[in-house]
């Protein structure tokens, strides 16, 4: 049988930091490849542009704060559910949000929306000027970790009303409940894969009847997941996975890193 080629180190570089055949690796991208993992220039790696692109380089310069690798070959890259699975959530704990993020981006969500109601938790201060930062790297160190090549779209958090009339006209929105309403599996039944779902999780202390009330005058369905009361994270991991399996790629033949397919192709990469 041939040798399996052993995996590329994956790091990320946005798109703007990849021009005319180089790609620069900064900040804490640029210390993990120095410092953590001391990487010597000549290695080959791959360059992760968190909009779908996947080139494979060769570090060339090893600076304190910056790292600049020749790229060598784009890889085509085949992780990427078809499916437009979005999730909202409210605002929960540090490590508990910490914990959703990473999770959604591995089941390929394509979007993220935080939101405020009156039991979530509420930033302030310089805690509310990092968030979107720190969850951000979130994002980048989960995409590395899980092989996607696409980030989620994520919005700063915004008050629960104005989610509902940002995303109403555009997606197939399911509000999660605990309280009595119709199964999850039933209002799946009304949904196309072709449309853009928005799965809905509440605070910690659930939504209260209002808050329902008012998802449904905007065209929400209200679903719940069975007869035991689950934490938000629960239920959005849940969720996630459940609309995955059912219209997605959860479960399916094996695509990408770890394949034995063709679908991991390296291009000639043309400088330009």
């Amino acid at each position: 049988m041939p040798r399996t080629r052993p995996p590329l180190r994956r790091f990320f570089a946005p798109p703007d930091r990849i021009q005319s055949g180089w790609a620069t690796l900064e900040g804490s991208e640029a210390h993990h490849l120095r410092v953590t993992l001391r990487i010597k220039s000549g290695t080959e790696i791959l360059i992760l542009d968190g909009e779908g692109g996947a080139y494979e380089g060769l570090v060339e310069e090893t600076g304190k704060d910056r790292i600049r690798v020749r790229l060598i070959g784009r890889r085509r890259v085949d992780t990427e559910s078809q499916l437009d699975l979005g999730l909202a959530l409210a605002m929960i704990r540090n490590e508990k949000m910490k914990w959703i993020l990473q999770k959604a981006t591995e089941l390929g969500v394509s979007e993220i929306k935080p939101f405020y109601t009156p039991r979530s938790v509420v930033l302030s201060g310089k805690d509310g000027s990092h968030w979107l930062e720190r969850s951000q790297r979130i994002l980048i160190e989960a995409l590395k970790q899980c092989g996607r090549v696409r980030l989620p779209r994520l919005s700063p958090p915004v008050d629960f009303n104005t989610f509902l009339s940002e995303v109403s006209a555009t997606h197939h929105g399911i509000l999660l409940w605990e309280k009595p309403c119709t199964p999850f599996k039933e209002v799946l039944e009304a949904v196309s894969p072709e449309s853009r779902i928005m799965l809905v999780v509440g605070p910690e202390g659930g939504f209260d009847t209002e808050e329902v009330a008012a998802a449904a005058r905007m065209g929400f369905a209200t679903a719940h997941l069975g007869s035991r009361v689950l934490r938000a994270e629960t239920a959005a991991l849940s969720a996630m996975a459940i609309v995955q399996y059912r219209f997605g790629d959860l479960g399916n033949p094996l695509r990408g890193p770890g394949s034995a397919s063709s679908n991991l192709r390296r291009d000639h990469y043309e400088v330009s």
